[in-house]
């Protein structure tokens, strides 16, 4: 089964409403009140995760940002926190697909720490920095473990 069909069919087991947009599988998800969208991109053997939370931080406040996230670096094992050009605030990780047996587990744990990761250091990016939400997909709260 390749990756992306791995994907999805995870995604659909658990409820999730996504979209493909520009190449990516795209997906709002929900933990009380804080909502932001996951994008995912399939390559052959592993899947990209990126948790992106949904506001712009303003070019005056990036240096302050930027600070954050390499303190959220020293402190993550796998993945990234970095900024985009536009100031958006992305914490990127990935999922082996390689091994058949494990893919669909992988995945899923993959998942879950990006949106650990994006939960827990919320309040670090988003103090005094948030400026406009964009348009997403519908948002789905999404619970991974209790699928199989």
């Amino acid at each position: 089964m390749n990756t992306e069909r791995q994907l999805t069919a995870l995604l659909a087991d658990s409820g999730v409403v996504w979209q493909r947009k520009m190449g990516e599988i795209r997906f709002r998800l929900t933990s009380g009140a804080m909502t932001w969208e996951m994008a995912c991109r399939c390559l052959d053997d592993q899947v990209l995760l990126y948790g992106r939370y949904p506001f712009r931080i303003p070019a005056d406040r990036r240096g302050r940002a930027l600070e954050a996230c390499c303190e959220i670096n020293g402190q993550v094992i796998r993945g990234g926190m970095y900024l985009t050009r536009e100031g958006r605030a992305v914490f990127r990780t990935w999922a082996g697909m390689g091994d058949g047996y494990m893919a669909r587990e992988n995945l899923a744990q993959a998942l879950e720490y990006n949106m650990a990761v994006i939960i827990r250091f919320w309040g670090r990016m988003a103090p005094d920095i948030c400026m406009s939400e964009e348009s997403l997909p519908g948002s789905s709260k999404i619970d991974l473990e209790s699928k199989g």
